[in-house]
């Protein structure tokens, strides 16, 4: 089984556009996603056990700093 992402297979117009809405609808909350994040490079060996054991919920990110 192997995934893809949409946005690898669409044209340069049609990417531009989706890239605009997916803004809008994520900035005016009509598209909601979910992330776990984990702080530090030092945590990611708990974060990685954590997220094979279906603990995390949506996308995995380690926060390095803060900006």
């Amino acid at each position: 089984m192997q995934g893809f992402i949409v946005t690898d297979y669409i044209g340069t117009d049609v990417k531009k556009e989706y890239e605009k809405d997916i803004i809008e609808w994520i900035k005016s909350e009509k598209i909601i996603y979910k992330e776990t994040i984990i702080d530090g490079i030092e945590n990611v060996a708990k974060g990685f056990v954590d997220m094979l054991s279906g603990k995390n919920i949506g996308k995995y990110v380690v926060k390095l700093a803060d900006y």
